[in-house]
């Protein structure tokens, strides 16, 4: 991913500021909250992702109905 991708991200996700506020901040914070930003998107994918396994499981223990 380019640096300039990475940036747009953090503007929008979290620093909520302009391209010129965001080339101020550290490279290796910048860098930092970007993995914990995608970490934490990881998380939530497989979290959604166990919600639905667990509804499917939910579902198909019911008796059908005739």
């Amino acid at each position: 991913m380019s640096k300039e991708h990475r940036d747009y991200i953090l503007m929008k996700e979290i620093y909520h500021c302009t391209p010129s506020e965001i080339e101020e901040q550290d490279e290796n914070m910048l860098n930092l909250h970007y993995n914990f930003l995608m970490e934490e998107r990881q998380h939530e994918f497989i979290e959604s992702k166990r919600a639905e396994q667990k509804a499917k499981q939910k579902q198909s223990s019911f008796p059908k109905k005739r």
